[in-house]
């Protein structure tokens, strides 16, 4: 049962998870908080947005679990995209922050298919405020928790997946999502996933093995 409240939206606590800072806590930031996707609040987040273009958006940042800047850019460089990887060459990655500059995005059978309908569309991301915005206005229409939407959710969310998935490949994890330390991917160990949880996530990430 929905409840509203003051910002519209009052999370369903029978679901799995009593306290919604469980599902954020390990990545608290001193600027924003991120949210995660549990598999059955993707489901109905993905039914919910409106417009196939932002779908196909919403999906490319998913599938290939890049960040929002990366994903921005990636656009204007489909030369990048050889059918199965994207290869994130150290001219592409100019950010000072990013110490891996060099990396190949590992992509799933689904995720091909995603990648290739994303450049096909051919529509640059907005601002990262207004893709937080839809992504809120986006989950209200599903009837799930705005909470802590943010540009880090698809990235966040979809490294949580395939490590739960896929424990035995961390180091390959580590290298397709650009993470220079293994400890952030140990915090998503103690999420707390439901068992059906984890049985669906193996639908998102099948084949990326």
């Amino acid at each position: 049962m929905i409840n509203m409240d003051s910002k519209g939206f009052s999370p369903d606590k029978s679901k799995g998870f009593e306290h919604i800072e469980q599902i954020i806590a390990p990545f608290t930031s001193s600027t924003r908080a991120v949210r995660i996707l549990r598999p059955w609040e993707l489901k109905k987040l993905l039914k919910a947005i409106p417009r196939k273009t932002s779908k196909t958006q919403f999906e490319f940042l998913l599938y290939t679990g890049m960040r929002y800047v990366e994903a921005k850019e990636i656009i204007k460089r489909r030369d990048l995209f050889d059918g199965n990887n994207i290869h994130l060459t150290p001219a592409f990655i100019r950010k000072p922050k990013c110490k891996i500059k060099d990396r190949y995005v590992k992509l799933s059978p689904v995720g091909v298919k995603v990648a290739e309908n994303y450049f096909d569309n051919n529509k640059l991301l907005p601002h990262h405020n207004t893709w937080r915005e839809n992504l809120e206005r986006w989950a209200l229409l599903a009837k799930i928790d705005p909470s802590y939407m943010s540009t880090k959710t698809t990235r966040k969310t979809w490294e949580s997946y395939l490590i739960f998935t896929y424990p035995h490949l961390r180091d390959a994890i580590f290298v397709s999502q650009g993470h220079t330390e293994l400890v952030a991917l140990r915090n998503y160990v103690n999420l707390p996933f439901t068992q059906q949880d984890k049985d669906d996530m193996r639908k998102f990430v099948a084949g990326w093995e």
